[in-house]
């Protein structure tokens, strides 16, 4: 099958985002995949609706797997207790239909996403912009 432009377009991106922009994209990709599953769930599409959960729980799993524990201390701790209610909440919506477990999930995942932009928007304005008086002299030896 041919890749269209936009596919090729979010490779790219993915492969050369950040470690901080990767996270959001996880948490999108997450959100999309749990938004189509619903949907799928409502046209009872169950088949598609399993993929489309699993996906989203994978995306939730390597979030959990990203965790730093040594530097993360206790908000890697607390982010691993929600990572993992999230996964069993997924669950719960694929085996038993439960459309409010995805609202559920979707309502953490997008809280957590408004909150990781934040900080990466705050860490990006503490960053000064590079002046030209600043940068290091350098001298030719001949």
């Amino acid at each position: 099958m041919p890749r269209t432009k936009t596919k090729s377009y979010q490779e790219t991106e993915i492969l050369t985002a950040d470690p901080g922009r990767l996270i959001l994209l996880l948490y999108d990709g997450a959100l999309a995949f749990l938004a189509q599953g619903k949907e799928k769930l409502r046209q009872r599409d169950y088949a598609a609706k399993g993929r489309l959960l699993m996906k989203a729980h994978a995306v939730v799993s390597e979030l959990l797997a990203c965790l730093d524990h040594e530097q993360g201390g206790e908000i890697a701790r607390r982010l691993k207790a929600i990572y993992l209610y999230m996964l069993k909440r997924i669950t719960d919506a694929d085996l038993h239909k439960q459309e409010e477990a995805i609202d559920e999930v979707r309502s953490h995942l997008a809280s957590l996403r408004e909150a990781w932009e934040g900080i990466l928007l705050r860490d990006k304005a503490r960053v000064p912009a590079a002046r030209a008086e600043d940068a290091p002299r350098v001298t030719a030896q001949v």
